[in-house]
């Protein structure tokens, strides 16, 4: 994960990362995930102006797969207002 981080570009400065991302993003979170901390997950998510889905359930990290059709109605609705109706 940690060679995921696009902060590692510009010397960590979550400001500056978020400068270079251009696409609408939606994260999901979880408020009981235990591999991610959900405070420094969200701070980014929010200096692109990103969606996000916030899930409480017990599933931790496998959130999605507790709550898929909550998932998958929010991505549908996600993907659906970039594409012709």
């Amino acid at each position: 994960m940690i060679g995921q981080n696009i902060a590692y570009t510009v010397n960590l400065n979550m400001r500056k990362a978020a400068r270079v991302v251009k696409a609408k993003v939606l994260i999901v979170v979880s408020k009981k995930d235990h591999m991610v901390n959900l405070y420094l997950a969200m701070d980014f998510p929010r200096l692109i102006n990103a969606r996000i889905l916030e899930l409480d359930n017990n599933c931790g990290h496998s959130r999605a797969v507790c709550q898929t059709g909550k998932v998958n109605k929010t991505v549908n609705k996600f993907f659906k207002q970039f594409t012709n109706r």
